[in-house]
């Protein structure tokens, strides 16, 4: 569930980071427990939590099952109302896409700090992913396969230009590279549920 940093901050060892991992998980167990999600109670344990695996001597990242379950048990349970919705974003401009509705209100709402009711969930987010449209041109040619270059260069070219259609206020001041690392975060973690779209805390 969490993204597991690929470098280490200066001063700070993998232990260090396990430990604020555990914090915020604990952080978004209490929160969505309180909000009526089931199996993420503070008293019990929740059902399952996140782990590091050592898998041929590499730190693997996943999680773990806290307790025994019986056949078609449900384990995890997440209200609506704790989601994001992409299709009850405002948009940002006029035709955006639901990823630029999703991102754009991602944005705004992690603008808010802990004055937003979602800061539980959002701050367990990555700031960006490894994703393909991340990398650099040098890396990306690299791949020597035209139809990638040129799926990449297309999702590039529309993360742009998507950007460049944002109401600047919509997007709460943020810059072009920050745009196109929240729309690869959102592309990464949301589901799709009866024609809508969800990111959906804990499950994704």
């Amino acid at each position: 569930y969490f993204k597991w940093p690929r470098r280490l901050h200066a001063g700070e060892s993998f232990e260090q980071i396990i430990q604020k991992t555990y914090v915020m998980w604990q952080s978004l167990c209490e929160w969505l427990d309180s909000a009526g999600a089931l199996g993420f109670s503070p008293l019990t344990g929740p059902s399952i939590s996140p782990q590091t695996f050592e898998i041929n001597g590499k730190h693997v990242r996943g999680v773990a099952a806290s307790r025994d379950f019986s056949v078609g048990e449900t384990l995890l349970s997440v209200p609506l109302y704790c989601t994001l919705i992409a299709e009850e974003m405002a948009h940002p401009y006029e035709g955006a896409s639901w990823g630029a509705c999703l991102a754009a209100g991602l944005i705004r709402e992690k603008n808010k700090g802990k004055e937003s009711p979602w800061w539980p969930f959002l701050q367990t987010l990555p700031s960006s992913m490894d994703t393909p449209v991340s990398l650099r041109e040098g890396e990306l040619l690299k791949a020597e396969y035209p139809p990638f270059l040129a799926a990449v260069t297309d999702l590039r070219f529309r993360f742009t230009s998507e950007y460049q259609q944002c109401d600047p206020e919509s997007l709460a001041g943020c810059s072009e590279t920050n745009f196109i690392d929240t729309m690869s975060v959102v592309y990464s973690r949301t589901f799709r549920l009866g024609g809508r779209r969800y990111m959906i805390p804990a499950i994704d």
